[in-house]
């Protein structure tokens, strides 16, 4: 069964918390593969069937700049993914109005390409503690 835990990242936190994911789903999903969101094309998530996203926000509500592609090129309209289920992390500073803005887009663009949202979006406030956790329980609870 193909995994991937994908990440789109400004800083690097999200690459970091992608690392965690990776490591506490390892027994579930022995082939899990851990990919930057710029090396991700339609047809590795066509061929995915299940999806670990960890996407961050950048500036007023921009993906981060390795991201930008992905987000014109393939999330310009729907896809047929009714075959994914994806769990999506949206990093991002509620001091920005445009508050977990990239992760939420994505989020939209996967529920209009068909794929199923294994549990509800968790937002992250600013690398808040709890909600990272909440991610870290959910993903617990997933196995292939």
């Amino acid at each position: 069964m193909d995994a991937r835990v994908i990440y789109a990242t400004e800083t690097g936190f999200a690459k970091e918390l992608s690392q965690q994911t990776v490591s506490r789903l390892r027994k579930s999903f022995p082939n899990l593969e851990m990919l930057p969101i710029d090396a991700v094309s339609i047809d590795s998530l066509a061929n995915a069937s299940t999806v670990f996203f960890i996407a961050s926000t950048a500036g007023e509500g921009e993906p981060p700049g390795h991201a930008v592609d992905f987000s014109l090129e393939v999330m310009g309209r729907p896809q047929p993914l009714t075959s994914l289920r994806y769990a999506l992390l949206a990093l991002g500073d509620s001091s920005y109005d445009e508050y977990c803005a990239f992760g939420h887009q994505l989020d939209q663009w996967l529920q209009s390409s068909g794929a199923s949202r294994m549990f509800k979006t968790i937002d992250v406030d600013d690398g808040d503690d709890k909600a990272v956790n909440q991610w870290f329980s959910e993903v617990a609870k997933i196995h292939a």
